[in-house]
């Protein structure tokens, strides 16, 4: 039997099979900022939690720290916390934190979508990533996501960013400019040919 199947026995000896939602466990941090999931991943020590208390400050929330829940849907992924860590960021030198009591309830929510990759990166592995422009793609649990890579010094307003440009992304404004750019184009050169 398929992994992800369950098959159940109803009182009147019918087999039903059920099927589950496909679920692994990463090794990350999970923060809804301006409204998109954004998977922070990376070595331990590479300042993803830092980075997920210094965005819960600015007004955005915490999803998930340390092991993230991904489960697999027909929109995408949606990412959640571990049990034994929900509510809690575990920042190195400092311990844990309870996020509840020390930035308010609000700073909290249980569930998001993951929209976005970011791999934060230790300084000796790092080139030239800290730039909004090297935009990639990469898969997390078989579903491809975009993915912007920053070195450990760089603080949230980096997320943000990168956050924002992607958010623009799926209005696709680019998309719509490309779109009127040929309108305008077509109707100039059918009124010269006039």
């Amino acid at each position: 039997m398929p992994a992800g199947r369950v098959i159940r026995h109803s009182p009147h000896r019918r087999r039903q099979v059920i099927t589950l939602p496909k679920v692994s466990y990463k090794h990350g941090c999970l923060v809804r900022v301006y409204g998109l999931g954004v998977f922070l991943r990376g070595p331990s020590g590479s300042g993803k939690s830092l980075a997920a208390f210094e965005l819960i400050r600015r007004g955005h929330v915490l999803i998930a720290d340390d092991m993230v829940q991904i489960q697999k849907t027909k929109t995408g992924l949606m990412g959640l916390a571990a049990l034994p860590l929900a509510g809690f960021l575990h920042i190195h030198g400092i311990g844990l934190i309870d996020v509840a009591k020390a930035c308010g309830k609000k700073a909290l929510r249980p569930t998001a979508k993951i929209d976005l990759i970011i791999e934060c990166l230790e300084h000796k592995q790092t080139k030239t990533y800290n730039r909004l422009s090297d935009h990639q793609k990469n898969q997390l649990a078989g579903v491809k996501l975009p993915i912007y890579k920053m070195t450990s010094g760089t603080s949230a307003g980096f997320i943000e960013a990168a956050t924002l440009k992607e958010k623009g992304r799926t209005s696709n404004p680019e998309k719509k400019l490309a779109i009127a750019v040929k309108r305008l184009m077509k109707t100039t050169l059918k009124q010269r040919t006039k």
